[in-house]
């Protein structure tokens, strides 16, 4: 399976992430993004061809509209939801949202960048047909093992 990894606002891409999901048999595209400086990164982005899409943080609020715009399933950890950043990704009005065959939000419980509980009433709320999973423990930046453990059931389903 293709992988889009997206990265979040100021990062880059964390190649431990990358390179366990590249031992798992994926095939990971994993671009630099400048969400401040390029305008059209979310353009950029619907032009890319990729079969999933693994987004944390920005990169998870990116994650979560390419896989309404794309039609792609995602991961989407500790995404800032209720934050309208729509803007910065200058979409244009020709492109529709399509759907999305399996969206999944994982949350810490203690993220100290992006407010969990407002990030799950704004899913609750909004989209409620969202799989949201909630871990107790978890910050905004956390580890490998977190990642691996939270991430590999999903990346285990068959979606395409």
């Amino acid at each position: 399976m293709k992988i889009l990894y997206l990265h979040g606002y100021q990062g880059s891409p964390n190649w431990g992430r990358i390179n366990w999901m590249k031992s798992l048999g994926h095939e990971v595209i994993a671009p630099q993004i400048d969400y401040d400086g390029d305008s059209d990164f979310f353009i950029n982005l619907l032009d890319m061809d990729f079969d999933f899409i693994v987004g944390n943080s920005l990169g998870g609020f990116t994650a979560f509209y390419l896989s309404l715009y794309k039609d792609k399933p995602s991961i989407c950890i500790n995404p800032p939801l209720y934050m309208d950043l729509r803007v910065r990704m200058n979409v244009p009005l020709e492109y529709e949202i399509k759907g999305c065959r399996h969206i999944s939000i994982i949350i810490g419980n203690d993220d100290e960048v992006v407010n969990p509980m407002k990030t799950y009433n704004w899913l609750t709320k909004n989209k409620p047909f969202i799989n949201i999973e909630m871990i107790d423990g978890m910050g905004h930046r956390f580890d490998l093992e977190t990642f691996t453990k939270f991430t590999q059931p999903i990346l285990n389903k068959d979606f395409i």
